[in-house]
């Protein structure tokens, strides 16, 4: 074997936030900004954590996140939801608020025209939720992403006069 001579192949570079940002350009570039709503439940002590979490998560997609009313009826929430313009909610709350009101709060999201996502994964009451229209969004980030986007550009094409 010569000395001077490569033993094998390069290896091919890769950067991981490239999937992140091809992502966000492509909604930063859109002509309408997407948006998932946060629908904020219970006081800040108890929801700053998971909608911190999503809201930086959507920030990488390009996604603007509107908030929701902090500890209000499930009413004003879809209330807000629906002048927000989004078509994504996503329900940031703790656990046990999740069971108090998470199921209230689902259904008047989907009655307003909402597809609903539930931020973490609660211990108790997740049948209710799901009974409530809470789809499960999944744990991959690009993924995630990636069908929040979707949700987004059907709604925006539907808007416009599109088939949705």
């Amino acid at each position: 074997m010569d000395a001077g001579q490569p033993v094998g192949a390069p290896l091919a570079t890769a950067r991981l936030s490239e999937p992140f940002e091809r992502i966000r350009h492509a909604n930063e570039a859109a002509s309408e900004r997407p948006a998932a709503f946060l629908a904020l439940v219970g006081p800040i002590a108890r929801h700053a954590a998971r909608a911190g979490f999503i809201r930086n998560l959507l920030a990488a997609g390009g996604f603007a996140t509107p908030d929701g009313p902090a500890d209000a009826s499930a009413q004003q929430i879809a209330d807000a939801f629906k002048a927000s313009g989004a078509a994504l909610a996503v329900i940031c709350g703790a656990d046990p608020d999740y069971q108090e009101s998470g199921a209230a709060i689902a259904k008047a999201l989907k009655a307003s025209g909402a597809t609903v996502w539930l931020a973490g994964r609660p211990k108790d009451g997740r049948d209710a939720l799901e009974a409530a229209g809470v789809v499960a969004a999944g744990d991959d980030a690009i993924d995630i992403l990636t069908e929040a986007t979707t949700i987004a550009s059907t709604v925006a094409s539907t808007a416009k006069g599109g088939a949705a």
